[in-house]
């Protein structure tokens, strides 16, 4: 555009660290994260103490307790009748919903 002036040299690029594009104030470290520890394991022979759906429906001595099942049973069938009219009811409405 001007031939006639000299133009200034430009100072080297340098590269800047990844973070936001425009930053103010000092620059900020990532969050520390603690150091991860490995999972403990039972000293072998020795079972962790989770207990299995089958051991909840176990007595102590690890016979099936069939009045707990019967009561579990009865539980989730009173559940499912109180449950289903409103499932029947919000049905539709959300068949409506996800179809336009």
């Amino acid at each position: 555009m001007f031939p006639a002036r000299p133009r200034r040299p430009m100072p080297p690029f340098q590269s800047r660290p990844p973070g936001p594009p425009f930053q103010f104030g000092p620059p900020q470290r990532p969050p520390q994260r603690p150091p991860q520890r490995p999972p403990q394991r039972p000293p072998q022979g020795q079972q962790p103490n989770k207990p299995s759906l089958k051991s909840q429906f176990q007595t102590p001595e690890g016979r099936w307790d069939f009045e707990k099942i019967s009561s579990t049973a009865q539980q989730m069938h009173g559940i499912y009748n109180q449950v289903s009219p409103m499932i029947t009811q919000v049905g539709p409405m959300v068949s409506k919903f996800f179809t336009r």
